[in-house]
């Protein structure tokens, strides 16, 4: 089985853990509170983070009551565009107005260390756990996937990522070519290269290895899967050049919708993919059909 990344703009890979060890762990930091529609939190949230938010946290909904808007608080590394990142989140997620925000500077703390505090180990389906590189896997006879969550988008709690990860144990058969557009924390990857997550998908052919963005421009229409968990508004602009990377009757899985958003997707991606079903998990959902032949 082989494995390639693809990132863009919307899912940058995140740094390295020596990086985040580094000068920048005391550094000051933004501490910027954002009002948006209730029914919106989630999604721009998630958007906040592919758009240089280093962590959110959303209040809680089941305590606001009947208001119409919530609070996002998100913190930014000092000297981060916060006009820009809170723009572009709310344009992908496909927002029609700008939320309001007020921004102001923290003391100089280990805001990486608050970040860390919100993750926990998640696990995916039985024997199958994501799991923060500073926690102790919950499981250690368990496939466990470490990761550094945090500056990227996947750390496996969110259903999008688990939507994506359930697909991937059911597709996936041993000797795939999956290609995994947006990457984010790579977790996709991840799962997909290592065979004990699948105990049907032992390939003893073909090493496992990785293929970095070079090869993609030589590898359109090759793989036999993409798995895109993004957001809205690129998987409706990037649509063909998505499904243009899998080879035809590949499969093609998308993410980062909501449930109310799948007609408008479900639409688009019609026109290139055939045998479309939809999964769906707390309001979120992925769609996954095959490239017309």
């Amino acid at each position: 089985m082989s494995f390639c990344a693809r990132a863009v703009d919307v899912g940058d890979e995140a740094p390295s853990s020596s990086t985040a060890a580094g000068s920048d762990l005391y550094a000051p930091y933004l501490s910027v509170r954002i009002r948006c529609r209730r029914e919106d939190a989630e999604v721009l949230s998630e958007a906040l983070l592919c758009f240089g938010a280093r962590s959110v946290t959303v209040d809680d909904i089941a305590d606001a009551g009947n208001i119409d808007e919530i609070s996002i608080t998100s913190t930014y590394a000092d000297g981060e565009d916060v006009d820009s990142s809170v723009s572009s989140a709310a344009s992908s997620a496909g927002l029609n107005y700008s939320p309001v925000y007020e921004a102001s500077v923290g003391k100089q703390s280990d805001w990486v260390a608050s970040v860390q505090e919100i993750y926990e180990s998640t696990e995916v389906a039985d024997g199958l756990w994501v799991v923060p590189e500073w926690r102790t896997p919950p499981d250690p006879q368990a496939t466990n996937i470490i990761i550094n969550p945090g500056l990227a988008f996947g750390a496996g709690e969110h259903p999008t990522t688990k939507l994506c990860l359930l697909l991937l144990r059911e597709v996936i058969k041993g000797g795939e070519h999956v290609l995994d557009y947006g990457t984010g924390t790579g977790v996709l990857g991840i799962v997909a290269l290592k065979p004990s997550s699948f105990p049907s998908a032992v390939d003893k052919s073909e090493e496992n290895k990785l293929t970095n963005n070079l090869d993609l421009k030589s590898s359109r229409g090759t793989y036999d899967g993409v798995a895109a968990n993004i957001l809205l508004n690129p998987l409706l602009e990037l649509v063909e050049d998505i499904v243009g990377y899998a080879k035809l009757g590949g499969i093609v899985a998308i993410s980062g919708i909501l449930e109310e958003q799948v007609p408008k997707v479900k639409e688009v991606y019609s026109r290139y993919l055939d045998n479309i079903s939809i999964s769906e998990m707390d309001g979120w959902a992925c769609l996954q059909g095959t490239r017309r032949v």
